[in-house]
């Protein structure tokens, strides 16, 4: 990745799966800036620069998780993508579900990629690869198909 830090926002509320992705990604934290919250509510307050909250800058990365307590996963797509000044945002699914229809809607948002928790042990590599290439690419904040 370049010199710039890549801001992510990891939306977690799992706090032993949130320290697995920030463990994950610790072999990039001179290359990235990663801000966990437990809920959407809180990364959408993260994400409109409302007051008191951390703030991130443009290229960023939203990492989801789909079960989430309140809002879930999807009711934040969906409010990410009606948003305008939100509405490119990179978002990567990491889930335990890897129910059909779960990928299919997280497609329908346009989501970079969709990733099992379960399979990150193995997939830890790939996904600092994928944020490497996204940053490398200029690809951040442009919203893609998924990825089986």
């Amino acid at each position: 990745m370049g010199s710039q830090l890549l801001p992510i926002l990891l939306v977690e509320d799992d706090e032993i799966d949130r320290e697995m992705f920030i463990r994950c990604l610790s072999s990039q934290k001179d290359r990235l800036e990663i801000t966990p919250v437990s809920d959407a509510t809180a990364a959408l307050a993260i994400l409109r620069g409302q007051p008191g909250q951390p703030s991130l800058s443009r290229p960023y990365t939203i990492l989801l998780d789909l079960g989430l307590p309140g809002m879930s996963g999807f009711e934040f797509l969906q409010i990410v993508r009606q948003d305008p000044a939100l509405s490119t945002s990179t978002v990567f699914i990491l889930t335990a579900s890897d129910n059909p229809a779960d990928r299919a809607t997280a497609a329908h948002y346009h989501v970079a990629e969709y990733l099992l928790k379960d399979r990150l042990d193995a997939q830890c590599s790939q996904l600092v690869k994928i944020l490497e290439t996204y940053q490398q690419n200029n690809f951040f904040a442009i919203p893609t198909k998924i990825h089986p």
